[in-house]
This record gives C-alpha cells, sequence and structure tokens, in this order.
C-alpha cells in the first residue's frame, strides 16, 4: 500500500507552486503533478477518510487561483 497524501504535503507543493509562479512552465508542471498526486491518493484510497479526501481535493484546487500563465499543446 503506498504512503498515506496528507494535507501538509499537499501545503507544501502549493507554496512551492507560489514560490516559482514567476516561471509559468515550472509551476505549471508542478500544478499538474500535485493534481495527479491526490488524485492517485483518492484513486487508491491512501488520501484517508472522506473529510480528508475532500479537503486535499480542495486544497490542490486551489493551485487554480495562483497567477501565472497556462499554456497547453
Amino acid at each position: 500500500m503506498s504512503k498515506k497524501l496528507t494535507l501538509s504535503e499537499v501545503w507544501a507543493e502549493i507554496s512551492e507552486i507560489q514560490r516559482i509562479r514567476h516561471d509559468y512552465e515550472a509551476a505549471h508542471g508542478r500544478e499538474d503533478a500535485l493534481h495527479q498526486k491526490v488524485l492517485r491518493a483518492i484513486a487508491d484510497e491512501t488520501a484517508g477518510t472522506p473529510v480528508t479526501v475532500a479537503a486535499l481535493a480542495n486544497m490542490a484546487l486551489t493551485t487554480l487561483d495562483i497567477e501565472f500563465e497556462r499554456h497547453c499543446a
């Protein structure tokens, strides 16, 4: 079983995305990776209780409020 994903880990990733937002390519890559990490934890049931799952998902979605350019190919 995979290691349980914690709110503090997600918060640390969000803080890093905020810190590097000037480098939009790196920030966007980190954002995508974080969203995938949270989805993976939900899918493999390592995200915890339903309340924690909701908190992780909502926290991860706050990256969409960080202003940087997002380009998709």
